[in-house]
């Protein structure tokens, strides 16, 4: 039998004993709490899933947006999935600059929003990502702080072009 993600997800989820989602849709755990080799798991899905709704939504300057969000969902699994984000953080950068060339500058830039998302998750919300939400990208996929207003995150995000 070939597992899927749908399978591998529902097999988390029954390991752990339920779940909940928090603002970007990623199950997060129950108050039973989650072995170390799940919390990996659930890290990793959550680096694997902002990555393939990058790529699904194709948005010209979304790449940091979705790094900061990956990292901070990643680094809200506990202290395995912020060292699980740090490893893929590194290594995804490596292999950009190794591989398909990225300068310096667009890997400096990927590492800091990949801190400010491991950074973010420690108040228990990713919505300082927001900063990096670029115009055109479809609301759907916004997750903003309290203390920002829809109306003035529509506003400042219009102005994203960079």
């Amino acid at each position: 039998m070939r597992v899927t993600r749908r399978h591998l997800r529902e097999m988390i989820l029954e390991a752990i004993g339920g779940q909940c989602q928090n603002e970007a849709g990623a199950v997060l755990m129950t108050n039973l709490g989650p072995s170390r080799g799940i919390q990996s798991i659930l890290a990793m899905l959550d680096l694997w899933k902002q990555y393939g709704r990058m790529k699904s939504v194709d948005v010209r300057q979304s790449d940091k947006y979705f790094h900061c969000l990956a990292h901070c969902l990643a680094s809200s699994r506990g202290k395995v999935g912020n060292q699980i984000s740090q490893l893929a953080g590194w290594a995804r950068e490596f292999a950009d600059r190794a591989i398909k060339g990225d300068t310096v500058d667009q890997a400096s830039g990927d590492k800091i929003a990949n801190q400010i998302g491991r950074v973010a998750s420690q108040s228990g919300s990713c919505g300082d990502c927001w900063r990096y939400i670029p115009n055109g990208l479809p609301e759907e996929y916004w997750v903003l702080p309290d203390s920002v207003s829809l109306a003035t995150a529509r506003e400042v995000i219009s102005g994203n072009t960079e």
